[in-house]
């Protein structure tokens, strides 16, 4: 019984190396699961459907041959609320709690770099969240 629990995990169909440059977000379209069903997954957007505080993050896969350095944010709506980047052979999680209200979107976008190789499909790279 999930009665009173808000959580998502989602990754990609993609399943391939994806090239991100800055304002590019992250194709989140595979949830592997989300309670309750309220992701919008055309725009890779989670939808929050309740007032609360919630722990959101993002792992990605880089492309270890790249040299490239980046940065990758969580956004709520228009605002960012947690960064994290560097170079980008290396894997990078970035995770934030953040008070939020119903309606509001949650998603993770480029906000620095250019071509950068990040893996984008299960298990390797995800973007979740849960309510506290």
């Amino acid at each position: 019984d999930f009665t009173g629990t808000y959580a998502f995990n989602a990754s990609s169909s993609v399943n391939n190396y994806v090239n991100l440059n800055p304002g590019n977000i992250l194709q989140f379209n595979f949830p592997r699961f989300c309670v309750p069903n309220v992701s919008d997954y055309g725009t890779n957007k989670y939808i929050i459907p309740v007032d609360g505080i919630y722990y959101f993050g993002v792992r990605l896969y880089m492309n270890t041959s790249s040299t490239a350095t980046f940065e990758i944010g969580i956004y709520k709506n228009t605002t960012l609320i947690a960064i994290g980047g560097k170079q980008a052979g290396e894997s990078e999680t970035i995770s934030t709690i953040e008070q939020c209200f119903v309606g509001q979107e949650i998603y993770v976008k480029c906000t620095g770099g250019t071509n950068v190789s990040v893996f984008i499909g299960n298990p390797h790279t995800q973007f979740f969240g849960y309510k506290l």
